[in-house]
C-alpha cells in the first residue's frame, strides 16, 4: 500500500513539474491585409495564462531591415492580448510580423510563426475605441542600437510618442515626437515674426 501511494505521489510530482516546465503556446490571429497609411490591430492568445511574462509583437517591412516591436496589452485573464501597429507608408507593400512571449528573466517562452500581410489602399479596418486610443500613444521598441534617433523605417510617425531601447529603457521619441516649430506670423508692414531677417550692416 505504501509503495502504491509513493508511486502515485511521485507520478503526480513529475506531472506537476512537467506542466510547470512546459513552454507557453502563442496563437496569433492573422490579418488578411493592412491598410496603407492607417493603423491596424493584431490579436494573440497565450496559454497557459502565466503570472509574469511580456508579450511583444515584432514587425517590419517584409524583407527590409531589422524589426521593431510593440508590447501587447492584456485584455483579460484568459491570455488574450492585442497591439496596434503604426501606419505603413506608401512604399511599404508587405508587413512581416510575429508574436514573442518573454519570461521575467527575458527568456523566450514562446514565439509564433512569422506571418506576412499585404499593405493595400482598400484594406478595410475599423478600430475599437481602445485600439484607437492606443494608436495615438504608440511606444515602439528597438532591436538595434542604430535604430535610435531615426524614424521607424517604412512606417509613418503618426501616433508614435516613445521608444524602448535594447536595454528596455523607455524615452520620448526623438524623431517622431519632436513638436513643430513656431508658425511665422507676418505683420502688415513689418518683418516676419519667427523668421530671421537680414542683419543690419551696422551690427557686428
Amino acid at each position: 500500500m505504501r509503495k502504491l501511494l509513493y508511486s502515485v505521489l511521485v507520478g503526480a510530482s513529475f506531472a506537476s513539474a512537467a506542466a510547470f516546465a512546459a513552454p507557453a503556446i502563442v496563437d496569433v490571429r492573422g490579418v488578411p491585409c493592412l491598410p496603407r497609411e492607417r493603423n491596424a490591430a493584431v490579436y494573440a492568445t497565450v496559454s497557459p495564462d502565466l503570472s509574469d511574462y511580456q508579450v511583444r509583437l515584432f514587425f517590419r517591412r517584409d524583407g527590409h531591415g531589422d524589426a521593431y516591436f510593440v508590447v501587447m496589452k492584456k485584455l483579460d485573464d484568459k491570455g488574450h492580448f492585442f497591439a496596434v501597429l503604426p501606419k505603413p507608408d506608401r512604399q511599404n507593400e508587405e508587413v512581416e510580423y510575429h508574436v514573442h512571449v518573454r519570461g521575467p528573466e527575458k527568456e523566450t517562452l514562446a514565439s509564433s510563426p512569422i506571418l506576412v500581410a499585404p499593405v493595400t489602399g482598400d484594406c478595410k479596418v475599423e478600430l475599437t475605441k481602445e485600439e484607437d486610443d492606443m494608436s495615438n500613444e504608440l511606444v515602439i521598441g528597438e532591436t538595434r542600437v542604430d535604430q535610435k534617433g531615426h524614424p521607424v523605417a517604412w512606417f509613418l510617425c503618426d501616433g508614435i510618442v516613445s521608444r524602448i531601447d535594447i536595454v528596455d529603457q523607455q524615452r520620448p521619441d526623438e524623431f517622431c515626437a519632436v513638436p513643430p516649430g513656431p508658425v511665422p506670423i507676418v505683420a502688415s508692414g513689418g518683418p516676419t515674426v519667427g523668421v530671421a531677417t537680414e542683419a543690419s550692416p551696422s551690427r557686428p
